[in-house]
């Protein structure tokens, strides 16, 4: 599996690591398994660690996730998303990508180097 997905009951959010080769497939299952999560336990965040990512899915795969999947699987824009980036630099472009595409649409993603800053955004919010 490409990504897996975990609930910190500490901290109080939902963690979607992905990594190695992640399809459109992928990222659409793991979309919505993490949706349901965040809808379920009422968190109002969610990381994102991309950061062994090797392969994404396709642009028109990750612009359709805010604007049909996040709309019909009902996730609220009070979610916070804290994105690790990948570490391949071609990859960099598809974080930004999501991200621009998030926050046009009113979900409101960060970027960040570390796990320890995405956190910690996560958990002073």
């Amino acid at each position: 599996m490409a990504w897996r997905l975990k609930f910190d009951s500490d901290l109080r959010f939902v963690e979607l690591v992905l990594s190695g080769v992640v399809t459109g497939a992928d990222i659409h299952e793991a979309t919505s398994k993490c949706i349901a999560m965040t809808n379920e336990k009422g968190v109002p965040g969610i990381l994102i660690d991309s950061f062994r990512l090797e392969l994404a899915p396709s642009i028109a795969d990750l612009y359709s996730l805010p604007a049909e999947q996040f709309v019909q699987e009902d996730l609220s824009h009070k979610v916070l998303f804290a994105l690790i980036i990948p570490e391949s630099p071609k990859l960099i472009d598809y974080a930004e990508f999501y991200k621009t595409i998030c926050n046009n649409r009113g979900w409101v993603v960060k970027l960040f180097e570390t796990r320890k800053d995405a956190i910690e955004l996560l958990i002073n919010q």
